[in-house]
């Protein structure tokens, strides 16, 4: 009985971690600035900045997505970024299908809104259509962002959590969203367009947090699709996984 029991809690320890075992992770570097990125055969270029480290992650039981990019100068320091995530297909041309974020770096306090992205090869999204879901100037957006440079270094950090996003039936009929609508998300496999800016002037923002001006002065771009993702456990599985152990040692 004692076997059978500690092997039924074992169980239900193992099955409580896996109900959020994964968050899906992908990297990409260009750590030797050759404009050539590691994994190889991306769309990449470093005018701007040369990426130093770039690190997407998603966790699909939370909804919480998470973006980092550190950059050395090339030209100039970036002041921010556009950025839309797919779960494997190239984001451009799929039209209201996913959100896209903007991570504005011009502000005292980095700020990152998110809004409907219209599928068009370019950074107009804010402004047209201008269907906003969510920006961090206001209260219970859930979006954080930060951003820190010194010297040629720039680093740039924010965290989403996209489970309002993601559910189509949140949003009102005039945001016109897909009927495969995935907002921002991804798994085994990731797709990726992202392009680092320099702007003219500092962004504007209306009251209601969305964007008022966004003058993008140059942009650098780096374009993924099907790229395949690294799977890391939980902290709540690995949590589930020293308590099988421990239960097993107290057995024995």
């Amino acid at each position: 009985m004692k076997t059978k029991t500690t092997c039924a809690i074992c169980a239900t320890l193992l099955t409580a971690g896996q109900a959020s075992a994964q968050t899906f992770k992908y990297n990409a570097q260009d750590l030797d600035h050759n404009s050539v990125i590691n994994p190889g055969n991306i769309g990449y270029q470093s005018s701007i900045a040369y990426i130093d480290d770039f690190a997407l992650m998603y966790n699909p039981a939370s909804k919480t997505l998470n973006v980092s990019a550190k950059y050395s100068k090339n030209s100039a320091n970036p002041d921010g970024f556009w950025f839309v995530v797919s779960d494997g297909p190239d984001p451009k041309n799929n039209v209201n299908e996913y959100a896209i974020f903007y991570f504005d770096a011009s502000q005292p306090s980095a700020v990152v809104s998110a809004y409907v992205y219209d599928g068009t090869n370019s950074g107009n999204s804010w402004n047209n259509p201008g269907n906003l879901f969510a920006s961090s100037l206001n209260a219970g957006s859930g979006l954080t962002a930060s951003a820190s440079t010194s010297g040629s270094q720039t680093s740039f950090q924010f965290t989403a959590d996209v489970s309002k996003i993601n559910n189509k039936a949140n949003w009102p009929a005039s945001y016109n969203l897909s009927n495969d609508w995935d907002g921002a998300r991804f798994g085994e496999k990731v797709g990726i367009w992202f392009h680092t800016f320099t702007l003219e002037k500092a962004a504007k923002y209306n009251n209601d947090g969305s964007l008022k001006e966004l003058k993008i002065k140059n942009s650098d771009y780096f374009d993924v699709a099907n790229q395949m993702t690294v799977p890391e456990p939980s902290a709540l599985l690995l949590g589930a996984l020293g308590a099988v152990g421990l239960l097993i040692r107290r057995k024995r």
